[in-house]
């Protein structure tokens, strides 16, 4: 990949499901750093330690299953806690979880308004 990258046939490498070892095994001897990771996150699995790993890295993190993983039954969608949060706020549980995967970034989801959502800590 990082030849296709310095032949201009690609303008950034990505990897998927990397964690912070398989990060750290991969820039002991790349010598073009991913600028992607692509992997699951959401309100109940939000890899703190990873998404700190990759801020110092400069690898920038996209999530699959922001509203919960891919399992029947998924205790995200289905939480009692998260259905009253969305009830109080006049919101959907799936606005709830979207707004608080982005507080902490820069931009909008110009599909949802959620600029009127205050969140907590759960």
């Amino acid at each position: 990949m990082e030849e296709c990258q310095k032949l201009g046939l690609t303008k950034a490498i990505g990897v998927s499901n990397f964690n912070t070892r398989k990060l750290e095994e991969l820039l002991a001897f790349a010598k073009i750093p991913p600028a992607v990771d692509q992997v699951e996150m959401n309100i109940s699995w939000q890899q703190q330690k990873l998404k700190e790993y990759c801020a110092k890295k400069g690898i920038c993190i996209t999530a699959y299953f922001p509203l919960g993983g891919q399992f029947s039954g998924n205790p995200v969608m289905t939480s009692d806690v998260l259905r009253e949060i969305a009830h109080a706020k006049g919101k959907t549980i799936a606005q709830i979880l979207l707004t608080k995967l982005i507080l902490t970034k820069e931009g909008s989801l110009n599909s949802i308004d959620i600029s009127d959502i205050e969140i907590y800590e759960v």
